[in-house]
């Protein structure tokens, strides 16, 4: 079997997870400028009002949120044992042209970092929301410590929580393309800019209400 199609197509993957990469976290810098640096604005709006009105609702928000990532992680670790135990089974044992590494081998690889980077987030995203729980539930707008207000604090918690959250998702999107690449690499390939495409211009980054400029007319108009 020709692998030709099998390193395009990796070679493509690579490309579009760094694409996506590039564009993400410049728009989590720049808000103003990304469909999820605007979530994130809104986040911290939604902490103004729990904590003015009522923490109890955004502690029961956050508990359904957590038994999410834990079925997820659940879900991910059975997967991981099924791979590595039924590997032989799964994976193609073609050898690359010129060494010794099979193209199985390197499915294997790619489906574990994934796999392992979704775990991370999920856990991270877990231990986040365990605190923005605890913090919100104090009183946060009362306390003030190293030139951080708790408020802030809170808020700042409750976005790296989601953001962790949206990272472990957005790597599911992608574990599910080199899954396809099981069945063909013509698959994998378009599945990867598939999910791209969706995640850039449909999910997280471009939307033509957003611009700087349009934020900054709207502030001074406000003014």
């Amino acid at each position: 079997m020709d692998l030709t199609y099998d390193i395009i197509a990796l070679g493509i993957f690579v490309i579009c997870i760094l694409i996506y990469s590039i564009m993400i976290i410049y728009g989590l810098r720049h808000p103003t400028t990304s469909r999820k640096g605007s979530l994130n604005l809104i986040y911290e709006y939604y902490v103004d009002e729990r904590v003015k009105e009522s923490p109890l609702i955004a502690v029961q928000a956050i508990r359904n949120i957590i038994m999410a990532n834990t079925a997820f992680i659940s879900s991910l670790l059975v997967l991981l044992g099924l791979l590595l135990a039924f590997y032989q089974l799964i994976f193609s044992g073609e050898m690359i042209p010129g060494s010794n590494i099979s193209l199985g081998f390197i499915q294997m690889v790619v489906m574990v970092i994934i796999i392992v980077f979704c775990l991370f987030n999920f856990v991270l995203a877990i231990r986040m929301l365990v605190r923005f729980t605890l913090l919100i539930s104090a009183n946060p707008e009362k306390i003030e410590f190293c030139g951080m207000t708790g408020l802030q604090f809170t808020k700042d918690t409750m976005i790296s929580a989601q953001n962790h959250w949206s990272f472990g998702l957005r790597g599911l999107f992608y574990l599910l393309t080199v899954l396809a690449w099981l069945a063909h690499p013509i698959l994998f390939l378009i599945g990867a800019i598939g999910v791209t495409i969706y995640l850039i211009f449909f999910e997280d980054i471009y939307d033509s209400h957003l611009t700087e400029k349009t934020c900054e007319d709207e502030n001074l108009q406000a003014e």
